[in-house]
């Protein structure tokens, strides 16, 4: 294998996007103790603002994802490899993230394991032991520059702290391949075929938003969160609704709005209204599509059943950053055509066509009406 051959290794799963260059910081760590530094499942960090370095709190109380990791050359990797971790694939423990937590976690993974990880008393190494292994130490990537779908769309974690971004392993969000895929996208970091970007003809809307409580994001009653993220979401849907009614109709694209949450949506324990004690997220944050929608069911498009005028007509969909995303066409972004609702005798209400074709039909909220 190529660790056999003297390489250092990074590990990236297929649904992480990188945002900028690791080797930077993997390879300034060469000498440091941590011969394996690796992703977790946590939605927050214990580095500080401006803090550039692994996790402060690495420590085998934290489950270890796969997704990403970093193993450096160092005189006992091969035998971890040869001794400790090839041999636990024969004992059928599960998938790698299982086996991986089992070798380096040990009874702090399951109770019925016999060995434990090392803790050392320096905790500026930023490291514990491996419990099958006590020579190989293990450090953790921080959520906050190796991040997940809650800590990138949610948190924004990086931002608030004024880390690198490096990278995104799109978990902790929407389930499906669908959803993760429009997340990506969302992120301007999916790669679609060049038709995406240039075929379609679109719809957007203006997306009114309840007022929010000054004083929401220091509430403490998770279910009174609650009820007002729901009424806030059924309030943008019910837009929403008329939107997708009227790209049925004319046979348009629509671009999802910037649709804001007021709760975070997960099948983790909730309070607050953020998921598993973490306490940076700041209401409102822009939701991820399949916080509110079907990612699958819209990416198939939508359509009228049964025999009608419109049938044939089918609404698909474009993430909200689309029309700002550099591979869309300015012939797509710039012409477009304002469509107002409301009374045309009222002179607030008249208003010139912009000049150029229809790529992009707007329905315009005005002061004097409501855009449907």
């Amino acid at each position: 294998m190529a660790y056999e051959l003297g390489f250092n290794i990074i590990h990236s799963d297929a649904d992480v996007v990188w945002f900028r260059d690791p080797l930077p910081f993997f390879l300034s760590r060469l000498s440091g103790p941590a011969h394996i530094m690796i992703s977790v499942d946590a939605l927050s960090t214990h580095n500080n603002k401006g803090e550039l370095d692994v996790e402060y709190n690495s420590s085998p109380y934290t489950n270890i994802n796969t997704g990403i990791y970093f193993i450096r050359q160092w005189p006992g990797g091969l035998a971890f490899f040869d001794e400790v971790w090839l041999p636990m694939q024969d004992k059928h423990i599960g998938h790698d993230q299982d086996g991986f937590n089992w070798v380096v976690r040990g009874r702090w993974f399951r109770e019925d394991i016999e060995r434990m990880a090392f803790i050392p008393e320096d905790t500026s190494l930023r490291v514990f032991y491996a419990a099958f292994s006590n020579s190989t130490a293990v450090a953790f990537l921080p959520p906050s520059m190796f991040g997940n779908t809650y800590t990138y769309v949610n948190v924004r974690l990086w931002e608030k702290l004024e880390h690198p971004l490096y990278a995104v392993h799109w978990v902790w969000g929407g389930r499906t391949m669908e959803s993760k895929r429009q997340d990506m996208r969302d992120a301007m970091k999916f790669h679609d075929q060049p038709e995406y970007y240039t075929s379609p003809y679109l719809l957007t809307f203006d997306l009114k938003q309840m007022r929010m409580p000054q004083d929401y994001n220091s509430w403490q009653g998770t279910e009174e969160m609650i009820r007002f993220h729901v009424a806030a979401a059924n309030y943008q849907l019910q837009q929403a609704y008329y939107a997708f009614a009227a790209a049925l109709i004319l046979n348009r694209t629509l671009v999802i709005p910037r649709f804001l949450c007021y709760c975070s949506k997960n099948w983790y324990q909730t309070q607050q209204c953020r998921i598993n004690e973490e306490t940076v997220t700041t209401f409102p944050f822009v939701c991820s599509l399949s916080q509110l929608l079907r990612s699958k069911r819209l990416q198939q498009g939508l359509e009228l059943n049964g025999n009608t005028e419109y049938s044939g007509h089918k609404v698909y969909i474009r993430e909200y950053s689309f029309l700002e995303n550099p591979k869309v066409p300015d012939l797509i972004k710039a012409p477009h055509v304002a469509i107002i609702t409301c009374d045309p005798t009222n002179c607030c209400c008249r208003r010139s066509r912009p000049p150029g074709a229809t790529a992009v039909a707007s329905l315009w909220q005005h002061p004097c009406g409501m855009a449907s």
